[in-house]
């Protein structure tokens, strides 16, 4: 199924064939829980849906809160500025696109998303983005690209891992934040200031 936004003139030439064939055989889903933590300065209940920007998680509470005061306001609801929050949530995912143990998603990578990417880039003469090697997670600089595009197609995919560029674990990112994370609890990090 073509992207609804993107136009079509970028659309064309995009190799496809073969592996749209592979990616839509039946698949037994078995939903995963992840405990994660999300830094932020702003207070709110739930996370909300966007299409521009996906709510980064991490396995490591220390990394979240060098996120804690840098949130865009306009990606949250019920807004309240002033306090540092670190987050701890239970984000539920069916099936993790996972670039460095699934080889389904590593080739839906260097095969479908790869040359979109680059033919938009080409279109305004901007550089071309690298194939993903085998074992590696998605490169943080493509991760927001990469979650608009995942997010508007027909794929058995409904969360991503990202490689922050530190440490050996991943940023896990949803596609469905309403249904699929649910905060446990909210700790007050840094009170407001006078």
């Amino acid at each position: 199924m073509p992207c609804r936004r993107c136009p079509s003139t970028i659309r064309r030439g995009v190799p496809r064939g073969k592996y749209e064939m592979d990616l839509r055989r039946s698949i037994d889903l078995v939903e995963a829980t992840y405990r994660a933590y999300h830094g932020t300065g702003v207070k709110f209940d739930t996370f909300r849906d966007q299409f521009f920007t996906p709510s980064y998680f991490t396995p490591d509470p220390e990394y979240a809160k060098a996120y804690m005061g840098k949130t865009a306001p306009s990606l949250l609801t019920a807004r309240k500025r002033g306090k540092d929050y670190l987050l701890t949530v239970e984000i539920t995912i069916a099936r993790m696109f996972d670039t460095k143990t699934d080889d389904e998603a590593l080739r839906y990578y260097n095969e479908v998303f790869v040359p979109y990417m680059n033919a938009i880039h080409a279109k305004y003469r901007q550089p071309s983005i690298p194939e993903l090697l085998p074992g590696r997670w998605v490169s943080f600089v493509y991760a927001d690209d990469l979650w608009r595009f995942l997010k508007h197609e027909d794929v058995p995919w409904d969360g991503m891992l990202v490689d922050e560029g530190i440490g050996d674990h991943p940023a896990i990112v949803t596609f469905d934040a309403p249904s699929q994370v649910r905060i446990l609890k909210r700790q007050i990090i840094r009170p407001d200031l006078p």
